[in-house]
Parts: C-alpha cells; sequence; structure tokens
C-alpha cells in the first residue's frame, strides 16, 4: 500500500494554527491591558460569562430544539440571544461601575477569547490534527495503530485528510479564528453602549440580530468547513460591524459629552 506523507510544511501550519488557537487571547489580553493599564475584573467577567453562558445555551437547546425545530436560524437565535443578553446582564449587574469603554473591550477579549480557546484550540483542527500528525510521523502506522484503538482503515482515512491540507489551511483557521475574537468584541462594546443608553432596548436588539444572521449565515453557507470563502465572508462580516459599533459608539459619546456640559 502506498505510504501516507505529511509534509513538514503542513505540520508547521498544524504547530502555527495550534500555538494561536491555545495562546491568542492571553496575547491580546497582555497587549491591551499593558497599553490601558486594563482592570483584571471585566477580562476574568468575561471569561466565567461565556462558561455560564455556554452551559444555559446547551440546556436551551437541549430542553427547545428537537428535531425538525433544531436549524441554523433556531441554532443562532438561541446563540444570539444568551450571548447578548447574557452580556447585557454581567455589564448592567457585575460591570456597571467600569464605565470605561476600554472595559468592554477586556470583557470581550475574555468573552471572545476562553470561546476561541475551546473552538479552536482544544476542539479545534489543529491542535488533534498536529499531534495526530506528529505520532504517525514519528511512530509510523504499525505504532501509531497500536497507540490507538483505531482500525488501519480509519487511521488511513484521517491521515489520509490530514496529507491533503496544506500550511494556507491553518493560516485561514488562524484568521477565522482572530475574525470571530474580534466579532464578540465589537458587540461587546456595543452592548456596554446599550447598558449605559436610554435606548439600551434598540441596541441590546441590534446585538441580538447581528449575532443571530452571523451564526445563521455561517451554518447555512460554510458548515463548519475552513475555506477562502468563509475566512474572508467572515472579514468582511466583522469589518462591517466593527463599522456599525463604531459609528453607534462615536453618537454615544457624542451623546455623553453633551450631557456632562449641560450638567456642568
Amino acid at each position: 500500500m502506498e505510504e501516507i506523507k505529511i509534509s513538514v510544511p503542513t505540520l508547521i501550519g498544524f504547530g502555527i494554527g495550534a500555538f494561536f488557537g491555545w495562546f491568542m487571547p492571553l496575547i491580546m489580553w497582555i497587549v491591551w491591558r499593558k497599553k490601558k493599564h486594563a482592570a483584571y475584573f471585566p477580562f476574568i467577567s468575561g471569561i466565567v460569562a461565556y462558561i455560564l453562558i455556554s452551559l444555559v445555551r446547551m440546556v436551551v437547546r437541549i430542553i427547545f430544539l428537537r428535531g425538525v425545530l433544531r436549524n441554523h436560524f433556531t441554532d443562532g437565535l438561541i446563540s444570539g440571544v444568551c450571548e447578548e443578553v447574557g452580556r447585557f446582564l454581567v455589564f448592567r449587574y457585575a460591570l456597571y461601575e467600569y464605565k470605561d469603554p476600554k472595559n468592554a473591550v477586556s470583557y470581550g477579549i475574555g468573552h471572545g477569547g476562553w470561546e476561541m480557546f475551546i473552538v479552536y484550540g482544544l476542539n479545534g483542527l489543529s491542535s488533534p490534527a498536529l499531534i495526530t500528525g506528529l505520532a504517525y510521523t514519528i511512530l509510523g502506522m504499525e505504532k501509531y495503530l497500536s497507540y490507538g484503538d483505531l482500525t488501519y482503515e480509519q487511521a488511513n482515512e484521517t491521515l489520509s485528510s490530514l496529507a491533503e491540507m496544506n500550511i494556507g489551511t491553518s493560516i485561514m483557521s488562524v484568521i477565522d479564528a482572530f475574525s470571530g475574537m474580534t466579532f464578540h468584541i465589537a458587540l461587546s462594546v456595543l452592548v456596554f453602549i446599550a447598558v449605559h443608553s436610554e435606548n439600551w432596548k434598540k441596541y441590546l436588539l441590534s446585538a441580538v440580530a447581528i449575532h443571530t444572521i452571523s451564526d445563521f449565515l455561517a451554518g447555512q453557507l460554510f458548515g463548519s468547513q475552513t475555506s477562502i470563502e468563509r475566512m474572508i465572508a467572515g472579514l468582511c462580516e466583522t469589518v462591517g460591524v466593527i463599522y456599525f459599533v463604531y459609528m453607534v459608539y462615536q453618537k454615544y459619546s457624542e451623546e455623553n459629552v453633551y450631557a456632562d456640559h449641560v450638567q456642568q
């Protein structure tokens, strides 16, 4: 049988993807903390909130989404409602005194960073692929099979799919992960504005709608695959959301400056 070869550049790509999946959120937080002297509590709150929100979302899906009720739209709607309402509650009750917008970014790094760590660091393509590829390359097929609970056919299928990948696949995965994390930071700023604005319903509903549509389109059009189309779509979507939130933030800042001026 023909020997399967996983190239060194492919393994390097898996290593790059694994490194960024595990450490990019931490690096971003260290840079942000150093640049803005940001407090730790909003960052930690983002991590804890994501874990709790994920549990609530899972329970809601188990209870309400069964059979035909579960589709890309209902999945996206549940994520949008749970995550954005959860964000709102954290900013309203745990972080209300942290009124500097930099704290919204800190929360977003924690929230989006933990999701990135779970999705791309622990459970994503790169880390398992790196371990599998290295184990096979170093041990060979016979020893590789002896250490795992796989048949030859199963191992052959897995290794063949890895061998077909290249460093570009991992780079796209990293960009996609960074785009998703930035998306969460932008929505955190939007929900922060909702908490501190008289028009809170409008901004909160905007965040829920953006999140729902984003998840729906990602699932409907691309599923879980990593592709150049998904990466470009994700980047365009994130840039659009950042621009929208920036415009909202500009208006929010102007209103606050005016209010402060009137009070004086």
